[in-house]
């Protein structure tokens, strides 16, 4: 499904904002999901000041195959004149993910079980590394429904150059397992986010500290992770 990628917008040298004009909703549908943008195109890289929607179902067939049901609203509100270098962005994104076995058919292959962790989803931790454990081995082998919400808020510093403060929670849960508060695994911090005119893509530098941490080993040791960590990463969370 169509996902909108980060990116740096501001006025030109002659203080025009550099927005393109509203088209209105972006409605599209990719076979599974059903997506509606309402968010304004800046600078031709990002969506902001508006809202997205996105819900998709995937049904694989009654021949070993399951349901995957996943639902994000995720939107940006701009702050300040264009033209000023002081502009700022609030961005939130909440999602959910359930995905479960026909009847009584086979268990859920690791590779579709639903797993969070990296710069896609809470950002101060490896990617794949929240999410129910193999008990003996301690690997993360996922689980069957997911919750995610992100908070972020964005100030232009000069150029293609963005500081982030932001705000990550997650949990995955396993069939017949539900989730709680305290299970939340979160991230909070700040990123330095620049972009690359021709790669067209954000590169990343995340500080982020990890209050609720239970449970998560750090992919590189096999040790439980840190309390604080710098990460780089490409792209964006939402």
């Amino acid at each position: 499904h169509h996902s909108g990628r980060d990116g740096h917008g501001r006025a030109g040298a002659d203080g025009v904002d550099q927005r393109q004009p509203d088209l209105g909703d972006q409605w599209q549908h990719d076979g599974d999901h059903v997506v509606v943008d309402q968010r304004d195109l800046v600078h031709g890289l990002e969506r902001l000041d508006g809202r997205k929607g996105d819900v998709g179902y995937r049904d694989l067939g009654r021949a070993g195959g399951e349901h995957h049901l996943h639902a994000e609203l995720r939107g940006h509100r701009r702050h300040g004149e264009p033209e000023r270098d002081a502009e700022r962005d609030e961005g939130i994104r909440a999602q959910a993910e359930y995905i479960r076995p026909y009847g009584t058919s086979s268990p859920l292959p690791i590779f579709e079980r639903l797993v969070l962790g990296g710069g896609y989803s809470v950002r101060g931790y490896d990617l794949r590394t929240i999410g129910p454990q193999d008990p003996n081995s301690g690997i993360v082998i996922g689980g069957n429904k997911s919750l995610l919400f992100n908070a972020e808020y964005l100030i232009a510093v000069g150029g293609p150059v963005r500081l982030i403060l932001f705000y990550d929670a997650g949990q995955v849960k396993d069939t017949g397992q539900r989730f709680r508060v305290p299970d939340f695994i979160t991230s909070t911090g700040m990123e330095v986010r620049f972009f690359m005119p021709v790669l067209n893509v954000p590169f990343r530098l995340i500080f982020a500290s990890n209050p609720q941490r239970n449970g998560v080993l750090n992919y590189s040791t096999g040790q439980p992770e840190k309390a604080f960590r710098f990460r780089f990463d490409v792209g964006s969370t939402f």
